[in-house]
């Protein structure tokens, strides 16, 4: 079994194509065959010629780093209100392998979990909130056609049946998240307690993840020989992944694959950030996800169900 992350051209299905309906199912034969080889081996891939602009994406990277490199009273005035999962998350609150500390990192959401959209946006930041309404609509495009695609590439005749599933997203009733993600140095005087990271061992929840990496790399799957393998970043390309629950809808011939973020190991790393911005696709909230070939080999359930316990696993305490 492939060890290795593919690079696969998606020119064929990417945005710069305006019209997706021009695109006919046989055309995408090839894209939909080398997606199932990555997605049903690695379980992670990589994209080029998707569409997306480098130059928009450049900027808002800019722009986040912006903001996190603002004073602690200054973001704090972004988290959420209520407690809730929108705006700023703040440091090692998270924990996404739940058995070990925090997470060495701090966050920035935008999603419709919550509800609608209402974050307290920074007016020390200029053009934050256009940055991520564009970045989010831009990104949600794209992950509706790598739908398609994974729709042709597990068999279903119709490439909108994976897109139908995902009519209300955006909304509170199919909560697609854009997150930054922002990886502080981390000088010799930082606590770093046993088994911590910057970001812990973990497989996605919900369908889909298309990730922006910056430079630095530290990200890291298990690969099918079982070993921790990095995943360098590529210029010009978006990291593509599965969850867990397109993963029970094939009934694991597509996985969802544990991945994690390394500390640096080099102290002139560790003197710098790192940034990556992730986009998290769930179904809507009232779609039964239950094993295709009948098997039943996960016992249904709905998108919401599965991706709400995930979270509360993931933000209670210590």
């Amino acid at each position: 079994m492939e060890d290795t992350v593919p690079i696969i051209d998606f020119s064929a299905y990417g945005l710069q194509i305006t019209d997706r309906d021009s695109v006919t199912n046989s055309q995408l034969d090839i894209l939909a065959r080398d997606v199932y080889h990555a997605l049903s081996t690695v379980g992670f891939l990589y994209i080029k010629n998707h569409g997306m602009p480098q130059k928009m994406i450049d900027n808002f990277f800019r722009i986040n780093k912006t903001f996190f490199t603002q004073a602690e009273c200054v973001k704090a005035t972004c988290e959420s209100p209520s407690g809730g999962f929108n705006g700023y998350q703040g440091f090692a609150k998270e924990r996404l392998d739940v058995s070990k500390p925090g997470d060495l990192k701090e966050s920035f959401n935008y999603t419709s979990y919550d509800g609608p959209i209402d974050i307290q946006w920074p007016v020390s930041v200029p053009g934050m909130e256009a940055a991520y309404a564009e970045f989010y609509e831009q990104s949600t495009k794209l992950s509706l056609r790598i739908l398609d695609v994974i729709s042709l590439c597990i068999g279903l005749s119709d490439r909108n049946i994976l897109r139908n599933c995902h009519q209300s997203f955006g909304s509170k009733k199919s909560p697609g998240t854009l997150r930054s993600l922002y990886y502080p140095p981390l000088p010799a005087s930082t606590r770093i307690e046993s088994g911590q990271l910057r970001c812990g061992e973990h497989s996605d929840y919900g369908t889909l993840t298309l990730l922006f990496q910056d430079r630095c790399g530290g990200l890291e799957i298990v690969a099918p020989n079982g070993e921790f393998k990095p995943v360098v970043p590529v210029e010009g390309t978006i990291v593509v992944n599965i969850g867990d629950l397109l993963q029970r809808l094939t009934t694991d011939r597509l996985k969802a694959t544990v991945h994690r973020v390394t500390l640096p190991n080099v102290e002139m790393e560790k003197a710098g950030c790192r940034q990556s911005v992730a986009l998290f696709v769930d179904p809507d909230d009232e779609v039964v996800i239950e094993c295709l070939d009948g098997s039943k080999k996960y016992k249904p359930v709905t998108s919401y169900d599965y991706v709400r316990d995930r979270l509360r696993a993931t933000y209670q305490p210590a």
